[in-house]
């Protein structure tokens, strides 16, 4: 159905009602979304925001209500499980996206085509006219770079999981669609592919909804929010910051109506107890009023997890020293000559791109995999926890009560034992699912579950990869308090920049090569420290003009010259090239042949602007 008499609402959600079995997901829900914002959507692990999301794309119908969309409404949509033809590259990939939404069909000398069946043709380049090659062609190698995609040449096979990810979000871009909708989009980015993914989002001009646990993300990006609790949307104007503060008045505003009804219904029992004979109209409609509030649904207020680990077995002096340590995977370096010394209560931040070893770093780390050079010495008193980024230390075949008590009412907790459904309640999980087998669970709940068995296991170190990854943000504030207040050490993978600041003292970055940056404080004291131009707080000094010597105005003069003739060598680079797109018989290459000159163009671009902004530097 379509929207009627708003020009900026494209999809309008009436009355809308879903159910799982006897789970309510949606009761009778309403919202619209409009174009130029970006609605962020949060909740508990199971609340339904996936399934919110599916209604919305399409995927999923409602039980009841009806989803109205703008006339010629185009929709993208990427899920948490996205799906990619592993044999396609990743330009195919992004190609099929944009074919999607093609409405007219291509000449070709044979018969008409619809762009999506020049896939199936060996050469699909040789059926598009000129005009239409160049406009596919752009428009999708220019999407990629937008998003730092791998090359287009790259099988999808090949990919890691982050480069898959942002392959599946380029596909959805590739369209142009007036509504985007995304399930997670930062698990298992790297900090600077998030940062291209912000970018693009805020220079995309239509509609954005969205599902992330990434709260710097939500932070930077949202213009509204939406949170599912019990069925109910709650929506909040404003940022994550401005949700919270507004949830805040939210839930006072609850307790203070929770409190009247209480007291309302206290009063009114002992009236009702009291039997007073010969009521009067009046009494009859209070008794009424007493059987209407009693009937009216309690107001539920969140349960609030519990952070509990089990006391530590004392750290002895030695814990984890790592010395001269050099660690290869294949050809690839990872880091070289690298010593450090944990001490009690250090919490490591491991960051770097996707690719670049931090994985591997753990494993070696946990003896798991052999180091090159060097000498990696635990200590005798150090015991160690692993959460491992694919979650694979669960056996879905057994149910959350067997995974954590092993068929026994009670589990080990550090120096003493626990009820295993009273502590699995203590996560959230209700005696369904305590009883139901993990391979019925959703990611965030077998998250959730690693998390309570992680906790329970003890340990002294805990090493954590990618452990936000699926949580809901209640969740991951209880493993924040949790590490804050841990007495060991802890090793965490993460490109969740809110938790690097709330729980790292420590970060180490993996840069390629062997390179790495080892810095002491949170991720935001990092910055400052290694990337001041992206820490906004920081006040970049430049020297006086008339204090530089005689010496350094000659270098000075001397870099200047040779940025001059980088820019002018470039400059002409791009000139040869762009002459050469002009070129009558450009378009009779291969589509492998064109890509790669499109990729060298936008290369040389890349670094004309960054020698254009070192001149600019230079000459301040």
């Amino acid at each position: 159905m379509a929207v009627a008499n708003s020009s900026s609402v494209l999809a309008r959600g009436i009355d809308l009602q879903v159910h799982f079995g006897a789970k309510t997901v949606l009761k009778n829900a309403n919202f619209e979304l409009k174009s130029g914002e970006i609605v962020g959507v949060v909740g508990l692990n199971g609340s339904g925001k996936s399934s919110f999301l599916k209604i919305v794309a399409g995927v999923l119908e409602s039980d009841s209500g009806r989803l109205e969309f703008k006339s010629n409404t185009k929709v993208s949509f990427v899920s948490q499980d996205f799906d990619l033809e592993l044999e396609n590259t990743a330009f195919q990939e992004v190609a099929r996206g944009w074919f999607d939404f093609l409405k007219n069909p291509l000449e070709s000398d044979e018969k008409h085509l619809l762009v999506a069946d020049l896939l199936e043709i060996s050469k699909p380049w040789l059926h598009l006219n000129a005009v239409q090659h160049e406009l596919a062609i752009s428009q999708i190698q220019e999407v990629l770079t937008k998003l730092d995609c791998p090359s287009g040449e790259t099988k999808i096979a090949d990919l890691s999981g982050g480069e898959k990810r942002k392959v599946a979000i380029a596909k959805a871009f590739a369209g142009n669609p007036d509504l985007l909708i995304l399930d997670e989009p930062t698990n298992h980015l790297d900090i600077e592919s998030m940062k291209f993914l912000e970018k693009s989002l805020k220079d995309f001009g239509g509609g954005v909804l969205l599902v992330s646990h990434d709260r710097y993300f939500l932070d930077i990006l949202a213009t509204r929010m939406i949170e599912i609790y019990n069925g109910e949307l709650y929506q909040h104007f404003g940022n994550y910051q401005s949700y919270l503060e507004n949830k805040a008045v939210r839930l006072e505003i609850e307790a203070v109506e929770q409190d009247r009804r209480q007291a309302f219904l206290k009063r009114e029992l002992n009236w009702v107890r009291a039997g007073v004979k010969a009521r009067g109209t009046k009494d009859k409609g209070r008794l009424k009023r007493f059987y209407e509030k009693e009937d009216e649904e309690e107001v539920k207020f969140e349960q609030k997890l519990e952070p509990i680990l089990p006391p530590i077995k004392p750290l002895g002096n030695k814990i984890i020293k790592l010395e001269n340590v050099s660690l290869n995977v294949g050809d690839h370096r990872i880091v070289e000559k690298f010593s450090y010394d944990f001490q009690p209560k250090t919490r490591l931040g491991l960051i770097g791109k996707n690719g670049s070893g931090k994985t591997s770093f753990i494993r070696a780390i946990l003896d798991q995999i052999p180091i090159q050079t060097g000498r990696i010495s635990i200590g005798f008193n150090t015991e160690f926890n692993y959460q491992d980024q694919e979650k694979k230390l669960l056996n879905e075949t057994k149910t959350a009560f067997d995974e954590i008590g092993d068929g026994d009412e009670r589990t080990q907790f550090g120096e003493t034992t626990i009820g295993v459904r009273s502590y699995l309640k203590r996560f959230l999980f209700d005696n369904n699912q305590i009883n139901s087998q993990i391979k019925n669970f959703s990611g965030g709940e077998k998250a959730r579950l690693l998390l309570a068995k992680l906790f329970k296991a003890g340990g002294n170190c805990l090493v954590l990869d990618e452990p936000t990854n699926d949580l809901d943000l209640e969740t991951i504030r209880l493993l924040e308090e949790s590490l804050n207040n841990f007495e060991g050490i802890s090793i965490v993978i993460s490109h969740d920049r809110y938790f690097l600041n709330r729980v790292c003292n420590t970060i180490l970055e993996l840069k390629g090569e062997g390179k790495f940056v080892l810095s002491d404080g949170n991720y935001d004291d990092y910055l400052a420290k290694n990337r001041p131009f992206e820490f906004g707080e920081v006040e970049v000094k430049i020297k006086d003009p008339e204090k530089i010597s005689k010496k350094e105005q000659r270098i000075l003069q001397k870099q200047i010259r040779d940025v001059e003739k980088e820019i002018e060598s470039l400059e002409i680079k791009i000139k040869d090239l762009e002459i050469e797109f002009a070129a009558s018989d450009f378009y009779t290459k291969t589509p492998k042949e064109i890509t790669k000159k499109i990729i060298q163009l936008d290369d040389l671009k890349i670094l004309l602007a960054k020698a254009m902004g070192r001149w600019e530097e230079l000459n301040q």
